[in-house]
């Protein structure tokens, strides 16, 4: 019940203030004077989590959108190269849809799945759409697009609050070795972003460098923060490697950093992973996944779409939330979460897996 507490006391302070806090990968994104009935409604989600009811208690405070399933990057550890299933861009419409119906309680859109979402044709519309609805957004991406003139301009004045550019290495080699990509045209788009917020003088989207490190990488990091200097960045983030997504269970793990402080997961005699006992995903409470095709899944693990909740297209929100199936899986996740296989195989189960805990380190830089 303490971090019940916790929270009842900030939602307290932010009653009296109506800012809300809100951190995503350690990057501020606070609320200001947010309406009563989203400080109201965030708490009631905060008792609804700790209490694990089966109906949830108010409505979600963060959303994640997969604007797109397919990507221009095939990186090692992401299971976008190996799907079978069909992909595809989000419709303008199912995105503004879906907003609609949850923009009076959202705090935060988390714009991305598990492909690169500036490549969805219709995504500075859909920026646009919730920014004028005061949720606040963020992305993330491998920044290639933004080599294109087009694209650094869109993003900038679209209204993100911020975006996360995803590096795992400072040389050609490192970094092919893991996106498969061209380091210099990742970088000239960071580059690009900057030179579009400068000439048009606005201080967003904040731009977080954030750098995935591996064995092959972690020798990189020490002239890290002059990079992200140099680039013109709002900050910079060492991010922990998730082997879960794609290794079986039993596999064991590659590419692990000798600094244990970069280790996403802490590891047995055997080099297996620690599993917890008590799972602390609170996902089925606070924070539905939207898929590219309108389906409703209970998080973003659910790489697959293998466990439907809800299809927005067909169906209101508020039915999907409420409704059967997600009570029962709710239900199912606290009798026996290990039972349920996106959950099971998720980096929340693994020790030292929780979300919150996955960036090593944070700088944020004032004058950037």
């Amino acid at each position: 019940m303490g971090a019940l507490l916790q929270k009842a006391g900030e939602a307290a302070r932010a009653l009296v203030t109506r800012d809300i806090p809100l951190r995503f990968e350690k990057i501020p994104l606070p609320v200001r004077r947010a309406p009563y009935r989203k400080v109201v409604n965030w708490l009631a989600v905060e008792a609804g989590i700790e209490l694990k009811r089966t109906r949830a208690w108010g409505w979600p405070t963060h959303m994640q959108i997969e604007a797109s399933s397919r990507c221009n990057l095939r990186c090692t550890y992401c299971p976008v190269g190996s799907e079978s299933g069909p992909t595809g861009h989000m419709e303008l419409d199912v995105f503004k849809k879906f907003v609609d119906d949850v923009e009076r309680h959202a705090l935060l859109i988390v714009l991305w799945g598990w492909g690169e979402p500036f490549v969805c044709p219709s995504v500075y519309e859909m920026i646009a759409y919730a920014h004028a609805r005061g949720i606040r957004m963020i992305s993330s991406t491998n920044g290639h697009l933004f080599v294109r003139p087009e694209h650094a301009d869109g993003v900038v004045r679209s209204g993100l609050d911020a975006l996360i550019v995803s590096l795992s290495g400072t040389t050609q080699e490192a970094y092919a070795r893991f996106r498969g990509g061209r380091l210099d045209t990742a970088l000239d788009g960071v580059r690009a972003i900057v030179a579009r917020k400068r000439a048009l003088g606005v201080r967003t989207p904040h731009v977080q460098l954030s750098f995935i490190v591996t064995d092959y990488s972690e020798s990189q990091v020490p002239p890290l923060k002059d990079l992200a200097r140099e680039l013109g960045v709002n900050g910079l983030s060492l991010k922990k490697m998730n082997t879960a997504t794609v290794k079986p269970v039993d596999a064991a793990d590659g590419a692990i950093p000798a600094d244990a402080r970069y280790r996403r997961f802490e590891y047995g005699d055997d080099g297996s992973r620690v599993r917890v006992r008590d799972n602390p995903c609170k996902a089925l409470w606070h924070n539905p996944t939207l898929r590219w095709d309108g389906q409703v899944n209970p998080c973003v693990y659910d790489f697959d779409g293998t466990r439907v909740l809800g299809d927005i297209r067909h169906e209101r929100f508020a039915d999907i939330w409420r409704g059967a199936r997600y009570a029962a899986m709710r239900r199912e996740f606290r009798d026996d979460w290990q039972g349920i296989p996106i959950c099971s195989r998720c980096t929340y189960a693994y020790a030292g897996g929780d979300y919150r805990d996955i960036v090593a380190d944070t700088w944020l830089f004032d004058d950037a």
